[in-house]
Protein backbone atom coordinates (compact mmCIF):
# COMPACT_ATOMS: atom_id res chain seq x y z
CA UNK A 1 0.00 0.00 0.00
CA UNK A 2 1.46 3.59 -1.24
CA UNK A 3 -0.18 6.85 1.45
CA UNK A 4 0.37 10.42 0.14
CA UNK A 5 -1.17 13.43 2.34
CA UNK A 6 -2.39 16.63 1.26
CA UNK A 7 -4.07 19.88 2.99
CA UNK A 8 -6.12 22.66 2.26
CA UNK A 9 -7.66 25.49 4.04
CA UNK A 10 -10.87 26.28 3.43
CA UNK A 11 -14.35 27.54 4.50
CA UNK A 12 -14.73 30.79 5.20
CA UNK A 13 -12.63 33.86 7.37
CA UNK A 14 -15.49 33.47 10.07
CA UNK A 15 -15.15 29.55 10.22
CA UNK A 16 -11.85 28.42 8.78
CA UNK A 17 -11.70 24.05 7.79
CA UNK A 18 -8.47 22.42 7.46
CA UNK A 19 -9.21 19.72 5.13
CA UNK A 20 -6.73 16.66 4.91
CA UNK A 21 -6.89 14.48 2.50
CA UNK A 22 -4.56 10.61 2.22
CA UNK A 23 -4.80 8.64 -1.05
CA UNK A 24 -3.81 5.64 -1.00
CA UNK A 25 -3.07 2.73 -3.45
CA UNK A 26 -4.43 -0.23 -2.12
CA UNK A 27 -2.62 -3.71 -3.69
CA UNK A 28 -4.86 -7.26 -2.70
CA UNK A 29 -3.17 -10.16 -3.44
CA UNK A 30 -4.38 -13.46 -3.29
CA UNK A 31 -2.72 -17.05 -3.91
CA UNK A 32 -1.91 -20.31 -3.15
CA UNK A 33 1.55 -22.68 -3.89
CA UNK A 34 3.85 -25.57 -3.08
CA UNK A 35 6.96 -26.42 -3.59
CA UNK A 36 8.76 -29.48 -3.47
CA UNK A 37 12.62 -29.68 -3.10
CA UNK A 38 15.56 -32.59 -3.29
CA UNK A 39 18.72 -32.19 -1.58
CA UNK A 40 21.90 -33.31 -3.31
CA UNK A 41 23.69 -32.63 0.01
CA UNK A 42 23.55 -30.68 3.20
CA UNK A 43 24.56 -27.69 1.18
CA UNK A 44 22.92 -27.59 -2.49
CA UNK A 45 19.25 -28.74 -3.34
CA UNK A 46 17.09 -28.29 -6.20
CA UNK A 47 13.57 -26.63 -5.84
CA UNK A 48 10.59 -26.33 -7.98
CA UNK A 49 7.49 -24.19 -7.51
CA UNK A 50 4.43 -23.45 -8.85
CA UNK A 51 1.13 -21.56 -7.71
CA UNK A 52 -1.73 -19.52 -8.46
CA UNK A 53 -2.13 -16.04 -7.80
CA UNK A 54 -4.49 -12.85 -7.91
CA UNK A 55 -4.02 -9.27 -7.82
CA UNK A 56 -6.38 -6.36 -7.85
CA UNK A 57 -6.53 -3.00 -6.27
CA UNK A 58 -7.88 0.29 -5.88
CA UNK A 59 -7.03 3.76 -5.37
CA UNK A 60 -9.27 5.66 -3.26
CA UNK A 61 -8.57 9.33 -1.34
CA UNK A 62 -10.06 10.27 2.39
CA UNK A 63 -11.05 13.30 3.15
CA UNK A 64 -11.37 14.76 6.86
CA UNK A 65 -12.31 18.21 8.06
CA UNK A 66 -10.92 19.82 11.01
CA UNK A 67 -11.83 22.85 12.87
CA UNK A 68 -8.82 25.38 12.59
CA UNK A 69 -9.41 26.56 15.39
CA UNK A 70 -10.61 23.86 17.99
CA UNK A 71 -8.93 21.11 16.25
CA UNK A 72 -12.55 19.40 16.64
CA UNK A 73 -13.62 16.98 13.47
CA UNK A 74 -16.31 17.71 11.60
CA UNK A 75 -16.57 15.23 8.63
CA UNK A 76 -14.88 12.29 7.21
CA UNK A 77 -15.61 11.28 4.04
CA UNK A 78 -14.10 8.44 1.34
CA UNK A 79 -14.39 8.24 -2.59
CA UNK A 80 -12.83 5.56 -4.87
CA UNK A 81 -10.99 7.60 -7.81
CA UNK A 82 -10.01 4.06 -9.75
CA UNK A 83 -10.02 -0.01 -9.57
CA UNK A 84 -7.73 -1.77 -11.13
CA UNK A 85 -8.56 -4.84 -13.38
CA UNK A 86 -8.07 -8.08 -11.76
CA UNK A 87 -5.26 -10.23 -12.87
CA UNK A 88 -4.55 -14.43 -12.80
CA UNK A 89 -1.60 -16.08 -12.97
CA UNK A 90 -0.36 -18.94 -13.10
CA UNK A 91 3.40 -19.25 -11.69
CA UNK A 92 6.20 -22.20 -11.73
CA UNK A 93 9.74 -21.59 -10.66
CA UNK A 94 13.10 -24.14 -10.40
CA UNK A 95 15.75 -22.93 -8.37
CA UNK A 96 19.55 -24.35 -7.65
CA UNK A 97 20.66 -23.46 -4.29
CA UNK A 98 24.00 -23.41 -2.30
CA UNK A 99 24.40 -22.18 1.07
CA UNK A 100 27.28 -23.18 3.40
CA UNK A 101 27.20 -20.07 4.86
CA UNK A 102 27.93 -19.29 9.04
CA UNK A 103 25.66 -16.64 10.43
CA UNK A 104 26.98 -14.20 13.35
CA UNK A 105 24.61 -12.27 15.46
CA UNK A 106 24.23 -9.47 12.31
CA UNK A 107 25.15 -11.08 9.05
CA UNK A 108 26.85 -13.70 7.58
CA UNK A 109 30.73 -14.43 8.67
CA UNK A 110 31.98 -17.30 6.44
CA UNK A 111 31.13 -19.61 3.76
CA UNK A 112 29.67 -19.75 0.36
CA UNK A 113 25.71 -19.14 -0.89
CA UNK A 114 23.88 -18.99 -4.52
CA UNK A 115 20.72 -18.87 -5.99
CA UNK A 116 20.26 -19.62 -9.74
CA UNK A 117 16.72 -19.13 -10.53
CA UNK A 118 14.15 -19.31 -13.80
CA UNK A 119 10.14 -18.32 -13.21
CA UNK A 120 7.63 -18.24 -15.35
CA UNK A 121 3.78 -16.65 -15.24
CA UNK A 122 0.83 -17.25 -17.36
CA UNK A 123 -2.56 -15.82 -17.77
CA UNK A 124 -3.65 -12.02 -17.97
CA UNK A 125 0.35 -11.19 -18.09
CA UNK A 126 3.07 -13.53 -19.59
CA UNK A 127 6.65 -12.77 -19.04
CA UNK A 128 9.25 -14.72 -17.35
CA UNK A 129 12.50 -13.61 -15.32
CA UNK A 130 15.84 -14.76 -14.55
CA UNK A 131 17.69 -14.65 -10.77
CA UNK A 132 21.53 -15.29 -10.51
CA UNK A 133 22.55 -14.25 -6.42
CA UNK A 134 26.08 -15.46 -5.26
CA UNK A 135 27.46 -14.11 -2.14
CA UNK A 136 30.93 -15.17 -0.35
CA UNK A 137 32.30 -14.82 3.51
CA UNK A 138 36.13 -15.37 4.36
CA UNK A 139 38.16 -13.83 7.29
CA UNK A 140 41.29 -12.10 5.87
CA UNK A 141 41.87 -12.03 9.91
CA UNK A 142 39.50 -12.72 12.95
CA UNK A 143 37.53 -10.85 13.77
CA UNK A 144 36.97 -8.96 10.42
CA UNK A 145 34.90 -10.75 7.26
CA UNK A 146 35.07 -9.27 3.57
CA UNK A 147 31.41 -10.33 2.28
CA UNK A 148 30.91 -9.68 -1.54
CA UNK A 149 27.81 -10.07 -3.38
CA UNK A 150 27.01 -10.04 -7.35
CA UNK A 151 23.66 -10.42 -8.59
CA UNK A 152 21.49 -10.33 -11.81
CA UNK A 153 17.32 -10.06 -12.38
CA UNK A 154 15.80 -9.62 -15.21
CA UNK A 155 12.14 -9.96 -16.58
CA UNK A 156 11.72 -11.20 -20.12
CA UNK A 157 8.78 -11.24 -22.51
CA UNK A 158 5.36 -9.69 -24.29
CA UNK A 159 4.40 -8.33 -20.59
CA UNK A 160 8.13 -7.72 -19.02
CA UNK A 161 7.05 -4.19 -19.04
CA UNK A 162 3.95 -4.35 -18.26
CA UNK A 163 2.08 -1.17 -15.88
CA UNK A 164 0.68 -3.33 -13.89
CA UNK A 165 4.17 -4.67 -12.48
CA UNK A 166 6.14 -3.01 -10.43
CA UNK A 167 9.40 -1.75 -12.08
CA UNK A 168 12.63 -3.31 -11.20
CA UNK A 169 14.19 -0.85 -8.65
CA UNK A 170 18.07 -0.76 -7.48
CA UNK A 171 17.47 2.68 -4.93
CA UNK A 172 17.05 0.36 -2.16
CA UNK A 173 18.60 0.28 0.62
CA UNK A 174 19.63 -3.72 0.59
CA UNK A 175 20.80 -2.96 -3.26
CA UNK A 176 22.49 0.22 -3.88
CA UNK A 177 22.32 2.68 -0.41
CA UNK A 178 22.00 6.36 -0.88
CA UNK A 179 19.33 6.56 -3.38
CA UNK A 180 16.33 5.10 -1.72
CA UNK A 181 13.69 7.05 -3.51
CA UNK A 182 12.41 8.98 -0.57
CA UNK A 183 16.00 10.87 -0.36
CA UNK A 184 15.50 12.93 -3.88
CA UNK A 185 14.56 16.59 -4.39
CA UNK A 186 13.16 17.79 -6.56
CA UNK A 187 16.30 20.10 -7.50
CA UNK A 188 18.12 17.12 -8.50
CA UNK A 189 15.79 16.43 -11.72
CA UNK A 190 17.39 19.83 -13.46
CA UNK A 191 15.09 21.59 -16.18
CA UNK A 192 13.23 19.04 -18.02
CA UNK A 193 10.46 19.44 -20.18
CA UNK A 194 8.43 16.27 -20.32
CA UNK A 195 8.33 15.77 -16.40
CA UNK A 196 10.80 13.22 -16.03
CA UNK A 197 14.22 13.19 -13.48
CA UNK A 198 16.91 11.86 -15.40
CA UNK A 199 18.73 11.03 -12.28
CA UNK A 200 16.13 8.80 -10.93
CA UNK A 201 14.45 7.40 -13.84
CA UNK A 202 18.32 5.05 -14.46
CA UNK A 203 17.55 3.70 -11.11
CA UNK A 204 14.47 1.76 -12.61
CA UNK A 205 14.15 -0.76 -15.17
CA UNK A 206 13.26 -4.23 -15.90
CA UNK A 207 16.33 -5.59 -16.01
CA UNK A 208 19.60 -4.81 -13.38
CA UNK A 209 22.81 -5.55 -11.95
CA UNK A 210 24.33 -5.18 -8.06
CA UNK A 211 27.41 -5.62 -6.85
CA UNK A 212 28.22 -4.82 -3.26
CA UNK A 213 31.48 -5.29 -1.26
CA UNK A 214 31.82 -5.19 2.92
CA UNK A 215 34.23 -4.79 5.54
CA UNK A 216 32.77 -5.76 8.81
CA UNK A 217 33.61 -6.89 12.41
CA UNK A 218 31.82 -6.68 15.88
CA UNK A 219 32.05 -3.75 17.39
CA UNK A 220 33.59 -5.98 20.72
CA UNK A 221 35.92 -7.61 18.98
CA UNK A 222 37.35 -4.97 16.93
CA UNK A 223 38.68 -3.18 19.57
CA UNK A 224 40.17 -6.05 21.55
CA UNK A 225 37.46 -7.39 23.48
CA UNK A 226 37.20 -11.11 24.67
CA UNK A 227 35.40 -13.13 22.39
CA UNK A 228 33.45 -12.33 19.36
CA UNK A 229 30.74 -9.86 19.86
CA UNK A 230 31.21 -9.50 23.55
CA UNK A 231 27.98 -8.31 25.61
CA UNK A 232 27.15 -5.75 22.70
CA UNK A 233 25.39 -7.67 19.05
CA UNK A 234 26.82 -5.23 17.42
CA UNK A 235 28.35 -4.54 13.86
CA UNK A 236 30.41 -2.29 12.58
CA UNK A 237 31.83 -1.78 8.72
CA UNK A 238 32.50 -0.02 5.76
CA UNK A 239 30.98 -0.78 1.89
CA UNK A 240 31.02 -0.40 -1.31
CA UNK A 241 27.69 -0.52 -3.66
CA UNK A 242 26.93 -0.27 -7.38
CA UNK A 243 24.86 -1.50 -9.44
CA UNK A 244 22.57 -0.36 -12.91
CA UNK A 245 18.48 -0.70 -14.04
CA UNK A 246 17.75 -1.34 -17.40
CA UNK A 247 15.06 -1.98 -19.81
CA UNK A 248 14.11 -3.90 -23.04
CA UNK A 249 14.57 -1.09 -25.14
CA UNK A 250 18.15 -0.60 -23.43
CA UNK A 251 21.70 -1.60 -22.15
CA UNK A 252 23.92 -1.66 -19.42
CA UNK A 253 26.59 1.14 -19.97
CA UNK A 254 29.26 1.60 -17.39
CA UNK A 255 30.67 4.91 -18.52
CA UNK A 256 30.40 7.71 -21.09
CA UNK A 257 27.39 10.60 -19.65
CA UNK A 258 24.35 8.61 -20.28
CA UNK A 259 25.45 5.98 -18.07
CA UNK A 260 23.41 4.33 -15.81
CA UNK A 261 25.90 2.97 -14.11
CA UNK A 262 25.43 4.05 -9.92
CA UNK A 263 27.67 3.48 -7.37
CA UNK A 264 28.16 4.65 -3.48
CA UNK A 265 30.38 3.77 -0.52
CA UNK A 266 30.27 4.30 3.26
CA UNK A 267 30.48 2.91 6.87
CA UNK A 268 27.34 0.78 8.87
CA UNK A 269 26.24 -0.18 12.07
CA UNK A 270 24.20 -3.13 12.69
CA UNK A 271 22.26 -3.98 16.01
CA UNK A 272 20.86 -7.33 16.91
CA UNK A 273 17.60 -5.74 18.48
CA UNK A 274 17.08 -8.75 20.98
CA UNK A 275 16.74 -11.21 18.14
CA UNK A 276 13.24 -9.83 16.57
CA UNK A 277 14.99 -8.09 13.97
CA UNK A 278 18.05 -6.54 12.96
CA UNK A 279 18.57 -2.59 12.92
CA UNK A 280 20.92 -1.08 10.29
CA UNK A 281 22.49 2.64 10.14
CA UNK A 282 24.13 3.61 6.93
CA UNK A 283 25.85 6.93 6.25
CA UNK A 284 26.50 6.66 2.41
CA UNK A 285 27.77 9.15 -0.21
CA UNK A 286 26.17 8.28 -3.43
CA UNK A 287 29.19 9.29 -6.29
CA UNK A 288 26.42 9.65 -9.15
CA UNK A 289 23.93 12.17 -7.51
CA UNK A 290 25.52 15.16 -8.33
CA UNK A 291 25.35 17.86 -5.57
CA UNK A 292 24.31 15.34 -2.88
CA UNK A 293 26.27 14.83 0.09
CA UNK A 294 26.50 11.89 2.41
CA UNK A 295 23.08 10.19 3.77
CA UNK A 296 21.68 8.48 6.76
CA UNK A 297 19.34 5.93 6.20
CA UNK A 298 18.14 3.66 8.81
CA UNK A 299 16.49 0.26 7.71
CA UNK A 300 15.35 -3.64 9.39
CA UNK A 301 17.53 -6.28 7.58
CA UNK A 302 20.70 -8.35 8.18
CA UNK A 303 23.71 -8.27 5.89
CA UNK A 304 23.76 -9.60 3.05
Amino acid sequence: MLRGFTQTLEGTDAQPILVQDETRVLQIDRGFSGIVSYPFSRAQRVDVTAGLRQITGKTDVTSTAFDYVTGQELGRETQTLSRFPTLNLAMVSSALVYDTSIFGATSPVRGTRYRLSMDHTAGDLTYSSALADGRTYFMPKRPFTVALRGMYYGRFGADAESPFLSPVFIGYPELVRGYDYGSFQASECGTTTNGTCPVFDRLIGSRMIVANAELRAPLWGAFGGDGYYGPLPIEIGVFADAGAAWGQGGSLRVTGADRNLVRSVGALVRVNLLGFAIGQLDYSRPLDRPGRGWIWQFSLRPGF
